[in-house]
């Protein structure tokens, strides 16, 4: 609550008078000479607690803030007095009274109600609604429209009734000086729709009557408010807008409050706080001009706290401004190039009331902004250069060093600057030179050349240092050069000893400034290094000159090296001057001359083992090569060295090496050497003594480098010759020394046949043949080195055979009836078996069997032949059927093994007289004595036996073709008894059995028709087909069988052989009848369809044969290389020889295919394959005839 202030009353009247231009409308009449009414006078006042002023004429007050509300009276000395009045409308009315009616509005009342105030005390009052006899009393009256406190003043109402004349009674006695009533009630201006700006609101009314004894005086009035707010604004500028790195800007904001309208005032503004966002590279600056820390004040009293700058106004009032300067640095790391835009923002906040707590309880809080200000860090900060010349020295030789200091256009201003130079340990001012600090560009009038700070300084650690400095250099719009001149030179002294590889020594200057001046006219001390508020450096290099040579051998075959005998080692040698000053009269010498056929470069040359090199510059290097054979050979490597033994620089310096790692270089080669593992054998052992004896050399390397120049000699038994040698071998033709026909690769093998013969009379018995191999490796050396000991290139082996004397002997015995005697039967046929026997150890080739059949017999087929044991390999057998008889070719016979042969011979013209046939064979071969033997057969002109007959059509075909067989089986009408009679068919190996067309018998059939047996195929396959004829007792008419079947030629053999012209053919089958004449050996009928009997060896046979012509293309294809002589290699473990041919990469070659076709029938789509040597050959042409295509 807010309470009236004591005063007098003429004071109060001369305020309530006042009040009445702008808060209430004042009336009042004199009604009598009542000393307390008669100048009475009443006011509606609203106080606010904080606002002060008008409004558009009404009291100001802000949103949130408090006010009083006040009906006031003020009275002269006197009697105030109380009365009452009873209307017509029975209400009743009370003279004395003063009321305060709260307009609704947005003032929100305080619910504690009015209380009454005289001369500022409070009064107690009562509530009701009547005067009270001795006590003020309080009314209140709320209605829709507001509220209405009432004070009447006291009196008892039954004597205001009862008092004459209607003057009332006294009530209340003003004592002398007068008083003044206050009627008040506190309120707030609510924040919501109607507190805005601008706005004015009815918010009181009051009204005061008063008794004076013998009338009434009556005063009304009323008050308003006007709504004010405060209206913070802020401006922001920044000067420079360009800065350079470790520039430095002033900024200002504004903040004003002021109404935007003319007619309107601000109200004031409390608590405004303004905060300001430097963006990432600048530097908040305390007054003193240093970077500010957390916590501490900037100008214009802001606070910085890392990130954000803080300034706080308490109270702004209407219509006033203050302005908030500060500066910031820019961060001296910040690159110039990228000209980054550097922004701060700034917002500003404040309130309608003042604090916090009950005091700010329903103010409105503004804000603005942000604002934004941006400078630019493109303009470049001051930087240094420093260069030395020359950039290579020598000892005590000058080294002029310059460093120039650039302030470029429009920079920031800077103060402290001071400029230092270093040189380290071994570099030394030259003080006999003169040094200089000049303006060499963009200077302007007054500009300070700067000043030498002195003395020169020798630091502990050797290092040296000289300094400038210039107070201050403000911005100019041309860019400014100062230029340090000063001299120094390299020494051995001064606690440093240059060393004779290259030192380098690093020269250190730097600029250092501050943003603002801090030193004033203090010299800096250059000894230590001070803290500025930002520095650039710039280095100056001078290296201690002398060459450095660096020597590097290598060798461009891989090691370990399977080298090639025409191709020597090739070393390459490079030299590099690494180090910084041209090298000359370099010498190296070489552990081996080399030869540089290829050439050397223009300021290269060699002599003997010296090479030598006029010149090679700094960072570059002279490379080349030469050759050198393997040498001395017989070594399992090869060393090969060089190193720099002298050079010199330009000055005459000269610099010796000695053989050492940095100034020599070695390369060396490891050999992969050969090693050749022979074996021999024997390929015929035993082995004739007439000869020849075959032998057989295997050649391995199993070394890892190639054998060259493969020798082998042959160590034969006295007497012994080579014949010939086959396989990858070149033999001159006489002598026992052959050589391999190419080097021998590591891990390959080859083998060599060499057959040689054996002198005549030479005896059987054991035989040694012994073999020395010899080779060189790729560096044609016959021996290597293992752990320093000289190992040879040469292998030995040795092989013995047996010689025997190899013999033949034959035996021939008829196969016929078993009579007392071998009997044919006129007009029949017999079996002859010949076995030929090796019983020598060795085996015999190119045997011949002639049988010299009598003119009574001719060879009619061979039956069949085998070998005993039946060898891996079959010899080739050929059979002839001559004029004398027949005759047996067989290629060999190996020791203890026996060749039979099976024919069948017919019996044809005159019979000798003593019925005897005599026919004799004949057995000769190489080296052997031939024998004979003989055999005699019987003639029986009376006995007549059964005969057959064979025929076939078609008799030629191809395969898959069907030929029909006719078989006619005959026992003639003068036949004796037979038994067991059996006719039989037997279809060779490519012939199938198809079916049977029919078995018939006309004549005398005594055991009706034919009767067939199973068929069977055996593991050769052939097939055998038999009949069952039974017996036949003699009879006066022919009896006949005929048999009719078909088959079909196959298209392959068992073995998986296609069925050719040929091959295996004319395909033979032979028809047989088996019987006998002995009724003992009667073995009686056989079943339909039973199992094929086994013929006894005494029955007798006779045969009928067939022969099928297979007609079918046979292409024979030949492929050799037109203008190429090929070599012979033979395969050792199949026999075949194969022609090769020696090729290189890249070479052109011409193949010549020829295809004949050497069958019975014409070859139809025939298609040739070449696999082109697995795709090895490429860029084919072809020649082809007419009618070939390439597919």
């Amino acid at each position: 609550m807010i309470s009236p202030t004591p005063t007098s009353r003429r004071a109060i009247i001369a305020a309530i008078t006042a009040m009445t231009i702008f808060s209430a409308q004042l009336s009042g009449v004199s009604a009598d000479s009542n000393p307390a009414t008669t100048d009475l006078a009443s006011a509606c006042t609203v106080t606010p607690e904080f606002s002060q002023g008008l409004q558009s004429g009404q009291t100001a007050v802000g949103i949130g803030e408090a006010v009083t509300l006040t009906s006031s009276a003020a009275f002269d000395e006197g009697t105030v007095f109380q009365d009452v009045l009873k209307r017509p409308d029975g209400s009743t009315y009370y003279a004395s009274a003063i009321s305060l009616r709260a307009l609704a509005s947005p003032l929100n009342l305080n619910p504690s109600g009015a209380q009454l105030f005289i001369e500022g005390e409070l009064v107690p009052t009562v509530v009701g609604s009547a005067p009270d006899p001795t006590k003020f009393v309080m009314s209140t009256t709320p209605d829709a429209e507001g509220v209405t406190f009432t004070v009447y003043f006291p009196g008892d109402e039954a004597a205001m009734l009862a008092a004459e004349e209607g003057h009332g009674v006294a009530s209340y006695t003003v004592p002398a000086g007068g008083q003044l009533f206050e009627v008040s009630a506190e309120a707030t201006l609510v924040d919501g729709p109607g507190a805005t700006a601008g706005l004015v609101h009815p918010v009181l009314t009051c009204e005061t009557a008063i008794s004076s004894g013998p009338s009434n005086l009556a005063y009304a009035n009323a008050a308003s408010i006007a709504v004010v707010e405060p209206n913070i604004q802020i401006t922001k500028s920044v000067s420079p807008t360009q800065l350079s790195p470790g520039g430095t800007a002033t900024y200002v904001i504004g903040v004003s409050n002021q109404s935007p309208n003319p007619e309107l005032v601000a109200g004031d503004a409390y608590d405004v706080v303004i905060t300001d966002s430097p963006s990432a590279g600048l530097i908040p600056l305390t007054e003193a001009g240093v970077p500010a820390g957390i916590g501490d004040e900037v100008a214009s009293g802001g606070v910085w706290d890392g990130t954000n700058i803080t300034f706080t106004l308490n109270k702004l009032g209407s219509e006033l401004s203050v302005p908030l300067t500060y500066r910031m640095k820019v961060d001296p790391t910040i690159d110039p190039n990228t000209a980054p835009a550097l922004t701060n923002s700034a917002v500003a906040d404040s309130s309608s009331l003042p604090g916090t707590g009950a005091n700010a309880i329903g103010e409105r809080q503004y804000q603005v902004g942000p604002v934004n200000t941006t400078a630019v860090a493109g303009a470049a900060a001051p930087t240094i250069t420093k260069s030395a010349s020359p950039g290579i020295a020598n000892i005590y030789s000058g080294v002029r060093y310059t460093s120039q200091i650039v302030i470029p256009p429009n920079a920031s201003p800077i103060f402290d600057v001071t400029f230092r130079d270093t040189m380290e340990p071994g570099l030394v001012y030259n003080s006999d030179n003169p040094l200089s600090v000049v303006c060499t560009s963009g200077c302007i009038p007054g500009d300070p050349a700067g000043a030498a700070i002195s003395p020169r300084l020798i630091l502990p650690d050797t290092s040296q240092r000289v300094g400038w400095r210039w107070p201050e250099l403000q911005p100019s719009p041309s860019q400014r050069v100062y230029t340090v001149t000063y001299w120094g030179y390299m020494t051995y002294s001064n606690g440093v000893n240059v060393t004779a590889l290259g030192d380098r020594f690093d020269n250190t200057a730097s600029i250092g400034y501050n943003s603002v001046a801090r030193l004033g006219e203090v010299q800096p001390n250059i000894t230590l290094d001070p803290t500025f508020d930002a520095q650039a450096q710039a280095v100056a290099t001078v290296e201690y000159g002398r060459p450095i040579l660096r020597i590097e051998k290598t060798v461009n075959e891989s090691s370990p090296l399977d080298p090639s005998p025409t191709a020597p080692l090739r070393y390459t040698i490079k030299v590099s001057n690494i180090g910084n000053v041209e090298a000359r009269s370099i010498s190296i010498p070489e552990s081996q001359v080399l030869n540089f056929s290829g050439g050397l470069p223009a300021n290269v040359s060699a002599a003997g083992t010296n090479i030598s090199i006029a010149s090679i510059l700094p960072g570059a290097e002279v490379v080349f090569s030469g050759t050198a054979p393997w040498t001395p050979n017989g070594l399992p490597s090869r060393t090969n060295f060089a190193y720099i033994a002298q050079h010199s620089s330009p000055s005459g310096e000269n610099y010796f090496g000695t053989i050492g790692a940095s100034n020599q270089s070695a390369v060396t080669t490891d050999l992969l050497a050969p090693k050749v593992v022979v074996t021999k054998s024997g390929l015929d052992n035993p082995a004739s003594v007439s000869g020849p004896v075959r032998w057989r050399v295997d050649l391995t390397n199993t070394g890892l480098g190639t054998a060259y120049n493969v020798s082998v000699v042959e160590n034969l038994p006295p007497g012994w010759s080579i014949q010939s040698v086959s396989g990858t071998a070149s033999y001159p033709g006489t002598g026992a020394t052959f050589s391999l026909s190419s080097p021998l690769a590591p891990g390959a093998s080859t083998s060599v046949i060499v057959t040689t013969s054996v002198p005549s009379g030479t005896t059987p018995g054991d035989f040694t043949n012994a073999v020395n191999v010899t080779w060189k490796d790729g560096t044609a050396s016959t021996s290597t080195r293992v752990d320093g000991v000289p190992v040879s290139y040469s292998a030995t082996a040795e092989a013995t055979v047996e010689l025997d004397q190899p013999r033949l002997a034959v035996s021939k015995t008829p196969d016929l009836d078993a009579l007392p005697t071998p009997v044919i039967q006129e007009g029949g046929s017999g079996n002859f078996s010949i076995a030929v026997q090796n019983p020598s150890a060795v085996t015999v080739r190119d045997i011949e069997i002639t049988d010299l059949l009598p003119a009574e017999l001719d060879f009619d087929s061979v039956i069949g032949w085998q070998v005993l044991p039946e060898p891996a390999v079959p010899p080739m057998v050929g059979t002839a059927d001559t004029a004398t008889g027949p005759v047996w070719t067989v290629s060999e016979l190996a020791a203890g093994s026996v060749f039979q042969v099976t024919y069948q011979a017919n019996q044809t013209g005159d019979v000798p007289a003593d019925g005897t046939m005599v026919n004799e064979v004949i057995v000769t071969a190489a080296g052997t004595t031939q024998v004979s033997d003989n055999a005699a057969a019987f003639f029986a002109p009376n006995i007549a036996t059964p005969r057959i007959a064979k025929l076939a059509a078609p008799v030629s075909g191809a395969p898959g073709d069907q030929t029909t067989y006719t078989i006619t089986a005959t026992v003639p009408e003068n036949s004796v008894a037979v038994y067991d009679l059996l006719a039989e068919d037997n279809l060779p190996d490519g012939i199938t059995f198809g079916s049977v067309v029919s078995a018939t018998c006309s004549g005398p059939c005594p055991n009706g028709p034919p009767t067939q047996l199973a068929t069977s195929v055996d593991a050769g396959g052939k097939t055998r087909l038999a009949w069952s004829l039974g017996d036949h007792p003699a009879s006066s008419a022919d009896s006949v069988y005929t048999f009719v079947y078909t088959a079909m030629i196959a298209e392959y053999f068992t073995d998986g052989a296609q069925v050719v012209d040929g091959f295996r053919e004319p395909l033979v089958n032979r028809a047989r009848v088996f019987y006998t004449v002995d009724p003992l050996l009667n073995q009686g009928g056989l079943a339909p369809g039973g199992p094929l009997p086994t013929p006894l060896p005494q029955y007798r046979t006779a045969s009928a044969s067939a022969e099928f012509d297979v007609q079918t293309p046979s292409l024979e294809l030949k492929k050799s290389l037109v203008g190429l002589t090929p070599y012979d290699w033979e395969n050792v473990e199949s026999g075949s020889t194969t022609s090769i041919y020696a090729l290189n990469p890249g070479q052109q070659v011409t193949y010549e295919l020829l295809i004949k076709n050497i069958g019975s029938a014409p070859a139809i789509d025939a298609v040739i394959a070449d696999d082109l040597a697995q795709g090895e050959l490429s860029n084919l042409s072809f020649t082809l005839p007419a009618g070939v295509t390439r597919v």
